[in-house]
């Protein structure tokens, strides 16, 4: 679709937008004795960049971006009427999650291909936790009780303070990894968050809501949350090394049935999470893509 006459409106905004300052810096500049008092050069210079900063960014936005489908001349009269026209944004926190298989890291990869092309910085980070604060722990763990992760839930005490642990982690890798790319204005992929780490406290009989509720508070809710949701059949089809992790982590559990139950965690706490939005992943790549794709540009180019 030809999306020509936005980039046209661009230009017209952007034209609108700076004439008016420049036609204050100009008289400031050549009128030689000033033709007005210094107060009302003032005021119509307040004026002048106050209006650029209203109309500028929204011309700005419809010039360089002219392919989205979500700025168009309708949209923006409407948010004219509403007085919600502003800068650009910054950064977004975008998140997939789902069992192995269900194809998170690909819509990840192709997202970031897709902002990049668009001269919008995005990176891609990989979230499952990663023990930091928590690893001496689980080291003392393991030498005196051969303890694992999966065996946790056999201590009240484990159950009550493991969580809170993880939170200091989950801290961390965030201030480390996520928070800097979003300050730079980027926008970050996240394969695997919030909703992954509670699936996992769930699987290992680990689930503290008062926990839960700490997560939700001092980590920052995405702009935009994709439960990849697929049939296990499929996912075992894309994803051959299930079996093998499980082996490594000394987890009893066969592939299909650790792919089940995990399926069924994540259903049930997407429906109790805000913003959740489950993507039927078991069609066609290019399919689910338009899916996410569009979503997820509604939510950056939104006023």
């Amino acid at each position: 679709m030809d999306r020509s006459p936005d980039a046209v409106l661009g230009f017209g905004l952007l034209t609108v937008g700076l004439t008016p300052l420049g036609t204050v810096l100009a008289v400031a500049v050549w009128s030689r004795p000033p033709v007005l008092g210094s107060h009302l050069w003032v005021v119509l210079g307040t004026l002048a960049v106050g209006w650029s900063v209203l109309v500028c960014p929204a011309g700005y936005k419809l010039l360089r971006y002219p392919s989205t489908r979500t700025v168009s001349l309708g949209r923006l009269v409407a948010e004219f009427r509403r007085r919600r026209l502003g800068p650009m944004r910054s950064g977004m926190l975008v998140c997939f999650s789902g069992i192995d298989g269900s194809g998170k890291t690909t819509q990840a990869q192709r997202l970031v291909e897709e902002f990049e092309a668009r001269d919008i910085p995005a990176v891609h980070v990989w979230a499952r936790w990663r023990p930091f604060v928590s690893y001496p722990v689980m080291g003392i763990l393991y030498v005196l009780f051969r303890w694992r992760r999966k065996d946790y839930h056999r201590s009240r005490l484990l159950t009550a303070v493991w969580g809170y642990l993880v939170l200091l982690d989950q801290l961390l890798f965030f201030a480390r990894h996520l928070l800097v790319p979003l300050l730079r204005g980027k926008i970050v992929f996240v394969d695997r968050y919030l909703l992954d780490q509670f699936v996992e406290f769930d699987y290992d009989g680990l689930y503290n809501r008062r926990v839960v509720r700490l997560f939700l508070r001092f980590l920052p809710s995405p702009d935009r949350t994709f439960l990849m949701d697929v049939p296990v059949e499929t996912a075992l089809e894309r994803k051959d090394d299930t079996q093998e992790m499980l082996d490594r982590l000394r987890i009893d559990a066969d592939e299909r049935t650790y792919l089940e139950t995990r399926r069924e965690l994540y259903q049930s706490h997407a429906r109790e999470l805000e913003g959740v939005t489950i993507v039927n992943t078991s069609r066609q790549i290019a399919e689910t893509h338009q899916e996410i794709r569009d979503s997820t540009f509604d939510a950056y180019f939104r006023f």
